[in-house]
């Protein structure tokens, strides 16, 4: 179970990386049942909050003001 879920949380912040938009679960949890991961969007959401995987809302339109945050994943 342990290695399945690391196999998901990794999968999540490669894809939370290469997408333009900071994703919140929801996107992320399309994108891995997308990808053949049987998972639940409340597990995609409790992985993200363990790994420290935090998305942004915008204020306004077009609007980003912090960037999302990779702990443990930044060089």
């Amino acid at each position: 179970m342990q290695k399945r879920h690391q196999s998901i949380t990794s999968f999540l912040l490669e894809r939370a990386k290469k997408m333009k938009s900071v994703p919140g679960y929801r996107k992320l949890w399309i994108e891995a049942q997308d990808e053949g991961y049987r998972c639940g969007k409340n597990q995609v959401q409790r992985l993200l909050q363990e790994a420290g995987y935090r998305s942004c809302t915008a204020l306004k339109p077009g609007y980003r003001g912090n960037p999302p945050i990779f702990r443990g994943l930044q060089k």
